[in-house]
């Protein structure tokens, strides 16, 4: 596993996907999770890591993390091992607004079977 899976490109442009990319197996999820989402879910790249917005707001957001995965979903999923689901004090307290299911981990089959699960319930 790399131990710094997002890089900031220093090149100025328009589109953020350019400004940050994923190394290693982060980009092949990256790639896998925009599969299984299709096209009505536009991923927005960022310096904390890649939003997934539909037509009724954010699905999920893959987190830059140094040492493991992290995905934070915005719709129910199924509890799964690595998955923590914070109560609604945690959540107001962490300021994570609608999330409520995070993955931390790094089981990649976890992670899509979980996506796929968030894009049924969205």
């Amino acid at each position: 596993m790399s131990s710094n899976i997002v890089k900031e490109n220093k090149s100025i442009s328009a589109d953020k996907s350019k400004d940050y990319y994923f190394e290693d197996y982060a980009e092949k999820i990256i790639s896998q999770i925009g599969s299984i989402l299709g096209n009505s879910f536009k991923p927005k790249y960022n310096k904390t890591g890649v939003t997934y917005n539909g037509h009724k707001g954010k699905i999920l957001k893959v987190v830059k993390k140094r040492k493991h995965l992290e995905v934070e979903f915005n719709v129910p999923v199924t509890n799964l091992p690595g998955l923590i689901i914070l109560n609604e004090k945690e959540r107001i307290e962490k300021k994570m607004g609608k999330c409520q299911w995070i993955y931390k981990g790094d089981d990649i089959s976890t992670v899509l079977k979980l996506v796929e699960e968030a894009a049924e319930k969205y």
